[in-house]
C-alpha cells in the first residue's frame, strides 16, 4: 500500500480515502480450488446414489415405520442433485452483482428499517463529493444496475423498497437495502437475496435499541461466511436546549463518550453471548463504533465544506466518523483478500449453507432411523414371545377336541398328528399377522412338518381313553416348545436383518462425515490462498 500523506496522518477521513485509492484488486489463481469444490459436490452425489440402492428391506410392509423412514431417506437422496442445482441457480443474482463490481470493494448495509441506512449513505456521499471524489447512485431492479440521481430518500418510515447503492470514488460500493426485519416480507427477501454479494458488512442499528437479538441471527450467518463485519450504532445523539439571542433553541448533541462506550460494550457482550450459542467464534466480531449523522450535519451547518477546516474536523470526530473511518481502514486488507477469493467463496457458501445442511439433515435422519431400528429389535423380541404364547394357547385349547375326534374314529396317531400340524401352521400365520402386521409374510412363513409331531407320539400306537392324558400332556409340551423355537428364529432373523440395516446406515453416515471433513479441508485451502 502506498505511503500516506502528512496531512492524512492527522485526518482519519483523508487517511481512509488515500488507503482506499491505493487498493488494487488483482485476480488470483482459483481454478484448482473451484475445481475441487465442484468435484466435491459431484462425488458426493455419486456416492449417495450408490448407497441409495442398499437402503431397503423386503421384509417390511409400507406401513412399517422403518420402511417409511428408509423410503423418505432414499427420496431425499434422489432429490439432492435437482435441489442443489436449483439452489445454486437462485444465487446467480448475487453472483452477477458481484461480477459487475469485481474491481470494487462492496459493503452491504443491513439492519432494521429504522437504522438510518439511507441517511448514512447520503452523508458518506456528501463527504466524498466534498473532497473531489466521484459518487454514483444506482438501484438494482430484477438483477440490473440502473443509475439514478441522488440523494436517497430519507424518512422515519421504511423508504427503501429496493436495493440501492453508491459507487464511491470508483473503488467502494455501499449497498443500502430493505431491512432484514422489514415491514414487508418482499423487502426482507430482497435483502437476504443479496447478502452474499458483498465483501464486507456494516451492521447498522439505532442507539435507541442497538443490536437487537433477532438481527444477530443473521449476523451469525455472515460471520460464518468469514466476511469482515463492523457493527455501527447510528443516531448516537440527543436533543438539548440552549439560549441563543434570548431564545430557547433546540440543538443536536453527540452522546457522551461514556454513554457510547457503555452502549458499544453492551452490544458486544450480547453479540458474543449470542454468537457462542450459535457456535460462532466471537473473535470475528469487530468492536462497534457509534456515529451521529445529524450531529455532524448540525455542527457543520454554515461552515465552508472543507475537510481541512478545524470546525469540520472537530464535528466529524465528535460525531464518531473519525473512529468509523479508522475502523473501516482496518477492514480494507481483509476485504481485499475476500474480494480476490469471491468466485470460490460464493460457491463455498452454496456448498456449506445448502449442500452441507442437507446432508447433515440426512445424517440426522440416519441417526433417527438407527434409534428406531434399535427399538424395533427389542419390539421384535417381545413380539415373538407374545406370538409364541398366543400360538401355544390357541393350539393347546384345540388338542382335547382333536383327541376326542380320533377316539370316536379309528384312534389314528397319524391322523391326530396331521390335524394338529395343520392347526399349528394356521395359528402361526394367524397370530403372526396379529402381532406383526407391518412385516411381510415371508419373514414368518416357517411351517411345521407333520413328522415332527409323529416323532413325538412315536411310543403311542393309537389314541385311546387309556393314553388320553399322556398324549395331551406330550402334545401340549411339544406345541409350546415348537412355538418358542419358531418365535426365537423369527426374533433372531429380524435382529439380523435390522442389524444389517444399521450397518448400512452407519456406512452412509461415515460417508457424509468424511465428505464434510473433505469440504473443510478445501475451505482451509481457499482461506490460505
Amino acid at each position: 500500500m502506498a505511503e500516506v500523506s502528512s496531512e492524512a496522518k492527522t485526518n482519519a477521513e483523508r487517511l481512509f480515502l488515500e488507503r482506499l485509492s491505493a487498493i488494487i484488486i488483482e485476480p488470483i489463481e482459483l481454478e484448482r480450488v473451484l475445481s475441487a469444490l465442484y468435484d466435491w459436490r459431484e462425488v458426493l452425489v455419486q456416492r449417495l446414489d450408490k448407497e441409495r440402492g442398499t437402503l431397503s428391506c423386503e421384509y417390511f410392509t409400507e406401513q412399517h415405520p422403518v420402511f417409511k423412514g428408509l423410503a423418505q431417506l432414499n427420496q431425499n437422496s434422489a432429490d439432492f442433485s435437482t435441489r442443489w442445482a436449483a439452489q445454486w441457480q437462485e444465487r446467480h443474482a448475487a453472483q452477477d452483482l458481484a461480477r459487475y463490481f469485481d474491481d470494487k470493494l462492496m459493503f452491504l448495509l443491513y439492519g432494521k428499517f429504522n437504522a438510518g441506512k439511507s441517511s448514512f449513505c447520503n452523508f458518506i456521499a456528501e463527504r466524498f463529493l466534498s473532497q473531489g471524489h466521484e459518487v454514483e447512485f444506482f438501484t438494482v431492479q430484477q438483477g440490473e444496475i440502473t443509475p439514478i440521481s441522488g440523494p436517497f430518500k430519507e424518512g422515519s418510515t421504511e423508504t427503501t423498497a429496493e436495493i440501492q447503492g453508491l459507487i464511491l470514488s470508483g473503488r467502494m460500493v455501499l449497498l443500502d437495502t430493505p431491512g432484514l426485519h422489514s415491514l414487508t416480507e418482499e423487502n426482507a427477501a430482497l435483502t437476504r437475496q443479496f447478502l452474499e454479494s458483498a465483501d464486507g458488512m456494516l451492521w447498522l442499528s439505532s442507539s435507541t435499541s442497538p443490536g437487537q437479538v433477532q438481527e444477530l441471527d443473521t449476523l451469525a450467518q455472515e460471520l460464518r461466511r468469514r466476511k469482515p463485519l463492523l457493527p455501527v450504532i447510528t443516531r448516537s445523539d440527543f436533543v438539548d436546549e440552549d439560549i441563543i439571542d434570548n431564545q430557547i433553541v433546540k440543538i443536536v448533541c453527540n452522546k457522551t463518550t461514556e454513554n457510547r462506550d457503555l452502549q458499544e460494550e453492551d452490544l458486544r457482550e450480547r453479540a458474543i453471548e449470542k454468537l457462542q450459542k450459535l457456535g460462532v467464534d466471537p473473535e470475528v466480531l469487530k468492536p462497534a463504533v457509534s456515529i451521529s449523522v445529524y450531529a455532524a450535519k448540525a455542527q457543520t451547518e454554515g461552515v465552508e465544506n472543507s475537510a481541512e477546516l478545524e470546525a469540520f474536523k472537530k464535528a466529524l470526530s465528535g460525531a464518531g466518523f473519525y473512529r468509523f473511518y479508522e475502523a473501516l481502514s482496518e477492514l480494507l486488507p481483509s476485504m481485499q483478500l475476500y474480494k480476490q477469493r469471491k468466485p470460490a467463496e460464493l460457491l463455498l457458501h452454496h456448498l456449506e449453507e445448502d449442500v452441507r445442511e442437507d446432508v447433515l439433515a440426512f445424517y440426522r435422519h440416519c441417526e433417527h432411523l438407527q434409534s428406531e431400528i434399535q427399538e424395533e429389535i427389542q419390539a421384535a423380541t417381545k413380539g415373538s414371545e407374545r406370538w409364541a404364547k398366543l400360538v401355544w394357547q390357541q393350539c393347546a385349547a384345540d388338542i382335547p377336541e382333536l383327541l376326542d375326534e380320533q377316539i370316536k374314529a379309528e384312534g389314528s396317531v397319524m391322523a391326530l398328528s396331521a390335524a394338529l400340524t395343520n392347526k399349528l401352521n394356521k395359528q402361526l400365520i394367524k397370530q403372526a399377522e396379529r402381532v406383526f402386521p407391518a412385516y411381510q409374510p415371508v419373514l414368518y412363513k416357517r411351517a411345521v412338518e407333520v413328522e415332527q409331531i409323529i416323532q413325538v407320539l412315536a411310543r403311542f400306537s393309537q389314541v385311546s381313553l387309556d393314553n388320553y392324558e399322556a398324549i395331551y400332556k406330550r402334545l401340549d409340551q411339544e406345541v409350546q416348545s415348537i412355538s418358542v423355537e419358531i418365535a426365537k428364529e423369527l426374533a433372531d432373523l429380524a435382529a439380523d436383518i435390522l442389524n444389517e440395516l444399521q450397518e448400512k446406515l452407519a456406512q452412509v453416515q461415515k460417508l457424509v462425515h468424511n465428505s464434510i471433513q473433505d469440504l473443510e479441508q478445501i475451505r482451509l485451502q481457499l482461506v490460505n490462498t
